[in-house]
């Protein structure tokens, strides 16, 4: 049964949202024609409901009745694109399609004010071009960052640790997302930033695109040590186990585990001393 029209319209922003946030290299595959048509069409720069999104299209076809069907084809090789990367990858479709689904159904975060569809004629009318660019990438790196500490938080430091130390210093000195900060702090942040370090956004960004490979990638299922017939499955030998370290960079001080680490310490000292104590004691005298 096909989906509604509308239905299927909101789907497709919301990809194009995704892209915009986790793989915006990919647009340079498409055409300026093909970019702009995808733009004026789907509208992904702006926080949008269905109806939002409907009205406007609807309002778009009857001004350019030839967009949709010119957007609608575009949209298809971007996604076949957004596959078959992932798919360079090694991830399955099945595993693809799972993790698009997880991406789409995530709330979308309001946009600044001067993109918001009720100012965005006004701001545009009075603020320079590289303003809009600008108030645009503000908009991502708030996709980044929400994304970037639901994994952070998701236990473990999830798939932080996969990636070099230093990428993960650039993520967190740049998307801050060890932080509960909110939205208007965070841009304030970003723009400090890129003046002080000129040079973070790219290392962030270069950072931002091997963690998210990483966060796509299906999670291991842990195999059973014993069968269903009830018999012990052979284990590997000593020889055979692979032992991987990987270090997790924490921006902050976790004190409650440092806590338990001294008093680990304070316990462990105190049991030398009182062994050390009873030697002493039972040294014959001399």
């Amino acid at each position: 049964m096909a989906q509604p029209a509308d239905r299927q319209s909101f789907d497709r922003y919301l990809f194009l949202r995704m892209v915009l946030t986790d793989a915006p290299e990919l647009l340079t595959t498409l055409t300026d024609n093909g970019r702009h048509a995808l733009d004026d069409f789907y509208q992904p720069d702006l926080a949008l409901t269905v109806e939002d999104l409907a009205v406007r299209q609807a309002e778009i076809a009857a001004r350019r009745p030839e967009l949709h069907a010119s957007a609608g084809r575009f949209f298809k090789k971007l996604e076949a694109t957004y596959y078959a990367r992932a798919r360079a990858f090694g991830l399955a479709d099945d595993a693809i399609r799972e993790q698009v689904s997880k991406r789409l159904a995530m709330p979308i975060r309001a946009v600044p004010e001067s993109r918001d569809p009720e100012t965005r004629n006004s701001a545009a009318d009075s603020a320079p071009p590289e303003d809009i660019s600008r108030t645009s990438n503000d908009t991502n790196f708030l996709e980044r960052h929400y994304r970037l500490k639901a994994e952070w938080n998701g236990g473990g430091g999830g798939a932080f640790s996969w990636i070099d130390p230093g990428e993960q210093w650039a993520l967190h000195h740049f998307f801050l997302p060890y932080k509960d900060v909110s939205d208007d702090e965070l841009i304030a942040h970003r723009h400090a930033i890129t003046q002080k370090r000129p040079e973070l956004p790219e290392e962030a960004d270069h950072a931002y695109q091997r963690l998210s490979i990483l966060m796509d990638r299906p999670k291991p299922v842990p195999q059973p040590t014993v069968s269903f017939s009830g018999k012990k499955t052979k284990r590997p030998k000593k020889s055979e186990r692979v032992i991987s370290v990987r270090a997790l960079v924490r921006p902050e001080i976790d004190m409650q585990k440092l806590a338990r680490a001294l008093i680990e310490f304070a316990r462990d000292q105190e049991a030398k001393d009182l062994v050390a104590g009873r030697t002493k004691d039972d040294e014959p005298p001399q």
